[in-house]
């Protein structure tokens, strides 16, 4: 994830400018998350599912600090 962009995974592409809310369901470091709010991008195919493109259009500012430690320990 960079500053407003996420690549997810999933089994079919989304349609440009597809509002979605993310929903995380699991806590971290005594965390829950809040809904983060997203715009679909347009897409890449990738053998059986679609890379899909989402830009951030809300998250909190909390949200936004635990997902970039996270990510970063991670690569």
């Amino acid at each position: 994830m960079n500053e407003k962009l996420i690549t997810a995974s999933i089994e079919s592409h989304l349609e440009p400018l597809t509002d979605i809310k993310l929903i995380f369901d699991f806590c971290m470091d005594p965390h829950c998350f809040d809904d983060i709010y997203a715009n679909g991008l347009p897409f890449q195919d990738q053998k059986d599912k679609a890379l899909n493109n989402l830009k951030i259009t809300s998250i909190s500012q909390k949200d936004r600090d635990v997902l970039g430690k996270w990510i970063s320990e991670v690569s």
